[in-house]
């Protein structure tokens, strides 16, 4: 975890409106800004109450809810207003689960909260590929191959379409063979990248854009902000998510950008990536899973996420490390 140097979004967000940038940030994580938003109608005073009372309420491991509750069934019974849903929950809980209807079932939005209202999000200083990077380095690179393809596997070899077989004691599938070859079981994302010498004033924050004003974009942060590291010529780095398939087109990303920005940021494009297959659409919280001798993890076992992909891998590798 050292080795990656992670730097640090703010905790909490930006909202966007057509009339002012609007902060709500976590009150334990940033107690001074707790009068930036008190005031103002934006938020009534119930919503900001029941943020605060979510957020004490969570940090509880007593805390539990209905099973197969959604996310946005268990918002509403909270008592969250539509307004709040609409303005802040929907655009952030899309940009973490790219689900912008919020069928996510509650209890993994409950995980999820309750690690951002403790702990901080972060990015590696590199950039996320120094994940997988880092991984490889502690292997051995004349075993490690890539851009092949798998025909069978079985509880002790692998057979590549090559007609190549690997030999081993142990053999891992860390992705759902049922699910694989058909994308409307993921979810999807495109992301855009632009760079800017104009300055901007949203810093480490999440800048998220509510459905309700017609923007094909969900969220914006400026990644140079976050990590230096992520702009080589002083440059803002800015990173922009379309949640779903539908792909606007550069010029209207660019345009939305201007709008919600309020000024001409003379963008230059960098890169565009269509991520059809970003999370599992279904999962289970089993972590783990052993069938016909071979051993399964992924975040379609341990969470929609980088953090479950994670440890269902860790706990896979030590189960291993235990029947062997």
């Amino acid at each position: 975890m050292k080795q990656l140097e992670l730097q640090f979004f703010n905790s909490g967000a930006l909202i966007y409106t057509p009339e002012k940038m609007r902060l709500l940030a976590n009150p334990i994580q940033h107690p001074s800004q707790l009068l930036n938003e008190a005031f103002s109608n934006f938020i009534s005073l119930k919503d900001k109450a029941l943020v605060l009372k979510l957020i004490l309420n969570i940090r509880s491991e007593e805390f539990e809810i209905e099973k197969k509750t959604s996310t946005y069934s268990f918002l509403k019974t909270f008592g969250f207003s539509d307004n709040f849903i609409e303005l802040f929950w929907r655009p952030f809980c899309a940009g973490v689960f790219l689900d912008k209807e919020l069928e996510v079932n509650a209890d993994f939005f409950i995980f999820l909260i309750r690690n951002f209202s403790v702990g901080k999000v972060g990015v590696p200083k590199k950039g996320m590929q120094e994940i997988p990077l880092q991984m490889s380095r502690h292997l051995d690179s004349a075993k490690l191959k890539l851009g092949v393809r798998v025909k069978e596997l079985s509880e002790k070899q692998v057979l590549l379409t090559n007609g190549e077989v690997i030999q081993a004691k142990a053999v891992v599938c860390a992705f759902n063979q049922d699910e694989q070859n058909d994308s409307e079981n993921f979810r999807s994302v495109i992301n855009y990248y632009f760079s800017t010498k104009e300055p901007l004033t949203w810093g480490k924050w999440l800048l998220i854009v509510p459905p309700q004003y017609g923007f094909h974009i969900n969220n914006i942060s400026v990644m140079s902000e976050v990590s230096t590291s992520y702009s080589s010529d002083e440059r803002n780095l800015i990173s922009v998510s379309v949640i779903g398939k539908n792909d606007p087109g550069e010029s209207v990303v660019a345009d939305e950008l201007k709008r919600i920005a309020g000024f001409d940021l003379n963008l230059q494009f960098v890169e565009k990536f269509e991520i059809n297959r970003a999370l599992p659409r279904n999962y289970s919280t089993e972590q783990t899973g052993l069938k016909n001798g071979i051993y399964f993890c992924g975040d379609h076992l341990g969470g929609p996420s980088i953090d479950g992909a994670l440890k269902s891998g860790r706990l896979t590798a030590e189960k291993i490390l235990a029947d062997f």
